[in-house]
């Protein structure tokens, strides 16, 4: 299992996060700005595409457009992987230093760009507490 422990929307656009085993952990993110968790969001495994549609991580614009989804492969050593929109078919592993590394693993989330282009990133989160 992986954890979210921040999420950064480094955009102009309010943007949505949801997490569709934990409607509990949903956000709406303004623009510029973040969300630390109070305790681990936890990252839901998915190792096949028959998981896909209940066990992910989203991302979304203000008019409920999909940007990216993202999750654990937890036949694959935890290692962090996401895809644009809600493509499976598209999965790579996620920029930016978190992508592998094992179970137990904090990772903060960092959306860029603008409507035409945008990036996410998955950063390794150290002392986290």
């Amino acid at each position: 299992m992986l954890y979210l422990v921040v999420f950064y929307n480094d955009t102009d656009q309010v943007i949505q996060f949801r997490n569709t085993e934990t409607p509990g952990d949903n956000q709406t993110v303004q623009p510029r700005s973040m969300f630390r968790t109070q305790n681990h969001f936890d990252i839901p495994d998915c190792s096949d595409e028959k998981y896909f549609a209940s066990h992910h991580m989203e991302i979304t614009n203000s008019q409920g457009d999909f940007l990216f989804s993202f999750w654990g492969d937890d036949h694959k050593n935890y290692d962090l992987y996401y895809c644009p929109k809600l493509d499976y078919s598209s999965r790579a592993k996620m920029p930016g230093g978190a992508a592998e590394g094992g179970n137990h693993r904090n990772v903060g989330i960092v959306l860029s760009g603008n409507p035409d282009e945008y990036t996410i990133l998955g950063r390794p989160v150290q002392n986290n507490v």
